[in-house]
């Protein structure tokens, strides 16, 4: 009569120990990505304070953050690490977390803005929408404190970096950017490359800030030609 709870009990340790398993080969492998990349790595990191402005940081429970690397690269400082949460109560709980990119400097000057495929969080987002070009915001939602600013800064290269991640959504609050992927994991042998993406943004963003707030970039307006069908459409940009 007592078969049955045992099985149980056996079935969930087996779980719990799977989970360790897979979390220890985990950290090792992103400690051994830190040292070969001269990165210091901590296995358990108090950093929530540096996410609480993010939309990110509002979901779930039980917020931990995990095998983070850091370092500086271009006048940029960065951590890499993974922010773990749940969603649900008791038996409903679900583990999830997202592999995060903070980037940050004290030079910062970026406009106030967030980007979400369309889709990720329910929630309206802060700041008004953005409209980018009809084929990006298919995709993506681009939400800011200043629209027709941001709107500019999205210039075709950027929006082309982008569009080669879909999965990706970043934060901006004016002196750090997120990047992450809503309860996506980035498998550790991509996350040097994961980096690499993110830090591109990051530069791009700058200069194309500088660019618009110096008035020397203005992003042309798309141009309205008659298609072979005889209805109006938007020419695409050489």
């Amino acid at each position: 009569m007592f078969a049955g709870p045992i099985v149980i009990v056996a079935l969930l340790a087996a779980v719990f120990a799977a989970v360790v398993v897979q979390q220890n080969y985990r950290q090792r492998a992103v400690a051994a990505l830190a040292e070969r990349m001269g990165l210091t790595f901590l296995p358990t990191a108090h950093l929530l304070h540096l996410v609480d402005d993010f939309e990110m940081a509002s979901q779930g429970t039980g917020r931990t953050i995990r095998n983070c690397m850091e370092g500086e690269a271009s006048g940029i400082e960065f951590k890499l690490f993974e922010f773990c949460y749940s969603r649900g109560a008791g038996r409903h709980r679900v583990p999830m977390s997202n592999t995060v990119a903070y980037l940050t400097s004290e030079d910062f000057c970026l406009p106030v803005c967030s980007m979400h495929p369309n889709g990720v969080f329910s929630q309206a987002h802060q700041g008004e929408l953005v409209y980018v070009s009809a084929e990006f915001n298919k995709k993506f939602l681009v939400n800011a404190a200043d629209s027709e600013f941001v709107r500019q800064v999205f210039d075709e290269p950027l929006t082309d970096h982008l569009r080669s991640h879909s999965w990706w959504s970043f934060e901006c609050n004016g002196k750090s950017v997120i990047v992450y992927g809503n309860n996506h994991t980035v498998a550790a042998t991509q996350l040097e490359q994961f980096l690499k993406d993110s830090l591109k943004l990051v530069l791009m963003l700058r200069a194309n800030t500088e660019k618009t707030a110096s008035g020397s970039y203005v992003k042309p307006e798309p141009a309205i030609v008659v298609g072979e069908d005889g209805r109006l459409k938007l020419a695409r940009r050489q």
